[in-house]
């Protein structure tokens, strides 16, 4: 008895040992460290939401509805109910925590069970439970672009929400990178840069539906400028193309037409078009990726 608990503290220790170690190699990487910091800074923003946040989130302000950001007593403005959008940006890091724990925790379980049931039931039970988690992680792409197809203005949303907090997080840390390295050169180059991407991601994330609008018009440019210069480098080379001259010709013509489609759509055509655009990429890119892996594995078969 003895010499069994003895080996329970042996094991122990030695895991007790093991996470630190994980922890001390995640400190001392840069990036772990960033990591870690930027979660902290998260979970303290949670607890401390009531204290730090200026007014209550869903407090309304007469008389100050969409109200710029650097409004007085409105650092980041507010929306389209008269609320300030900063308190509801750091009450809403409780509700980011809670779906990512809810989501890890959901995650976990799901695996455990599917684990237990897979070693209990039986071969041709583990075999099948183990060839579709197979599949949903080998074909991501391909399951969410086909997500992204079916339901369009659902993909063009989480495309703006992703883009809003990309913008956000990008955005304070190049202000906190900026003020760091403030004797550098060029410093108000960066702050301009830093402010511009905060902006842009509260924008976003405040006004999806707006930021979707705008992400489209981005778009449009983009197929207008990429037809433009597709038709000019095809008409000025077409001796060097030869015959690769009149497909290049037809990608620009469809891009300008893709564009005038989308442009006369508008409003609408915002609901749909990133959402499909983006949809068709991760699905061709998971075909395409599939093949990749495939031919690959083939010739290493041969």
């Amino acid at each position: 008895m003895a010499a069994v608990k003895s080996s329970d503290r042996v094991i122990e220790r030695g895991a007790s040992t093991q996470r630190f170690r994980l922890l001390r190699e995640v400190a001392a990487s840069p990036s772990g460290l960033a990591g870690l910091t930027l979660i902290g800074l998260v979970i303290l923003v949670a607890v401390l939401a009531p204290l730090i946040a200026p007014y209550n989130p869903n407090e309304q302000f007469k008389g100050a509805q969409l109200a710029p950001a650097f409004s007085p007593g409105h650092w980041l403005g507010t929306d389209e109910l008269s609320r300030d959008i900063l308190s509801r940006v750091i009450y809403g890091t409780r509700v980011s925590l809670l779906v990512g724990f809810a989501s890890v925790t959901a995650g976990a379980t799901i695996g455990i069970l599917l684990g237990l049931v897979s070693g209990m039931a039986g071969k041709i039970t583990d075999t099948l439970l183990m060839r579709a988690c197979d599949l949903i992680l080998a074909y991501p792409g391909i399951l969410l672009g086909i997500i992204a197809i079916v339901v369009p203005p659902l993909a063009t949303l989480a495309v703006t929400l992703v883009l809003g907090w990309l913008f956000l997080i990008s955005g304070i840390a190049g202000l906190v990178t900026t003020f760091w390295m403030r004797s550098a050169p060029g410093f108000w180059w960066a702050l301009l840069s830093a402010v511009l991407g905060i902006v842009a991601g509260v924008v976003l994330l405040g006004w999806p539906v707006s930021g979707a609008v705008s992400l489209t018009l981005v778009l449009i440019s983009f197929f207008i400028i990429e037809g433009v210069v597709s038709i000019m480098y095809a008409l000025q080379h077409r001796a060097e193309l030869s015959g690769g001259w009149p497909w290049m010709l037809v990608s620009g013509i469809v891009d300008l037409v893709l564009a005038a489609m989308i442009l006369m759509g508008l409003p609408g055509t915002a609901a749909w078009a990133i959402g499909l655009l983006v949809g068709i990429n991760m699905l061709f890119g998971g075909v395409a990726m599939t093949a990749m892996a495939i031919q690959a594995r083939g010739g290493k078969a041969a």
